[in-house]
């Protein structure tokens, strides 16, 4: 993998909770860092289904591969990517190199997803 390849800022969010003033769990989604990568789109969204209407369902599937420098520890968690204007769910989660060098994360996001 060739660093220059890495020109992608996206945003890592993980999924936290927190107590409000009752003791009531909260769960949100906060930002963890943002990061540089290389984004390859696998399937364009207009192709991903066929049918615009299927009972509901998200009808628009995007699906990339996002590599980043590395292993951070918040790929072990529970995390999404916010990049493109869309939420990317992961998928799978993989280390490559000897060393743990890259980590890809296949990810993919509904365009009206509706529970960003």
């Amino acid at each position: 993998m060739n660093t220059g390849k890495l020109d992608r800022k996206v945003t890592v969010e993980t999924y936290t909770t927190a107590k409000d003033q009752w003791g009531e769990e909260l769960k949100t989604w906060s930002t963890d860092s943002t990061r540089w990568a290389a984004f390859e789109a696998r399937i364009r969204p207009s192709a991903a289904f066929g049918q615009p209407e299927v009972q509901g369902q998200p009808v628009t599937r995007s699906m990339a591969l996002f590599t980043f420098r590395n292993t951070p520890s918040v790929f072990n968690g529970e995390f999404r990517l916010n990049y493109g204007g869309k939420l990317w769910h992961p998928v799978q989660v993989a280390e490559q190199g000897t060393r743990g060098e890259w980590t890809t994360v296949v990810a993919e996001a509904f365009d009206n997803d509706g529970n960003g």
